[in-house]
């Protein structure tokens, strides 16, 4: 099984009991992996991707669907497809999970029991549950898909997200109130809390406005501990992402989706400079 900062990809076949003792079978195929966390003591568990693919060939749709909403493009069109594949990873349709009202009630129980203190750091640390639960309640603007390694014995993940609304994926002005956190389970007092540590920098992704690279470590107590995480978000015009990794030997490999996230974005949108100066030569 793959885990991201001590939590489980929701990657194929998604069973496990919830908080509340019940099982639950989210779907079978592509998973949510990176930068999904899943709820303390609680939440979803899976098994690596079926894709064996390279990734070279053809173009996924990437999860949400339809027209996006006042005018906007489709957030599938603005996502990563199956050729922005790292070396050695198959690309996962995180829509794939998506599942019936009935396991989204149990869902949204699960999402609805996880308190993060502060409460405004929730966006540092999004579980599984409550990225799947976005996807569903908010499919004309949001989408999202994972990039997971063929060799399953590695825990790498890696996920991109993107959204029309520019504040989808936006942190604290003042990530300072983050440098430390914490997220716990009310439905399972039983589980200690975890806590994290984050550090942010900002960086220049051309074509992106407003980029920061975060890295949070938790003290989780699951076995073999967290793995750091590192988050990158920004803005392409007014479309929001977010690209997380962990778990990865290169470094590089985070910067690269994010680099190809950008390109996409553009691509889909047009370049937001040639749109600003377009507007001033009207003016």
């Amino acid at each position: 099984m793959r885990s991201w900062t001590g939590r489980t990809s929701t990657a194929s076949t998604t069973n496990r009991s919830n908080a509340t003792g019940r099982t639950h079978r989210v779907s079978r195929g592509a998973g949510l992996g990176l930068a999904l966390a899943l709820v303390a003591g609680g939440g979803l568990t899976a098994c690596g991707s079926d894709d064996d693919g390279d990734g070279a060939a053809g173009g996924g749709t990437g999860s949400g669907g339809g027209s996006g909403s006042g005018g906007a493009p489709a957030p599938s069109d603005l996502m990563l497809t199956d050729s922005a594949s790292p070396a050695g990873y198959s690309w996962n349709d995180v829509a794939e999970v998506l599942g019936d009202d009935e396991q989204f009630d149990e869902l949204r129980e699960i999402a609805d029991a996880t308190v993060t203190d502060p409460a405004e750091c929730a966006t540092l640390s999004p579980t599984a549950v409550s990225v799947l639960m976005d996807l569903r309640e908010h499919s004309d603007t949001t989408a999202a898909v994972e990039f997971l390694p063929h060799d399953e014995r590695d825990p790498a993940v890696v996920q991109a997200m993107v959204s029309t609304d520019p504040e989808a994926f936006a942190v604290p002005d003042d990530l300072s109130v983050c440098e430390s956190f914490t997220q716990e389970n009310e439905a399972d007092p039983g589980t200690p809390a975890t806590t994290y540590q984050v550090s942010a920098e900002e960086t220049e992704v051309i074509g992106a406005e407003g980029v920061q690279v975060i890295t949070i470590v938790g003290d989780s107590q699951a076995p073999g501990g967290d793995e750091p995480t590192s988050l990158v978000v920004g803005t392409v015009g007014d479309i929001g992402f977010r690209v997380s990794a962990s778990g990865i030997e290169e470094p590089r490999i985070l910067m690269d989706i994010v680099d190809r996230q950008v390109d996409q974005i553009i691509e889909v949108t047009g370049d937001p400079d040639d749109a600003e100066e377009s507007d001033e030569s009207d003016e």
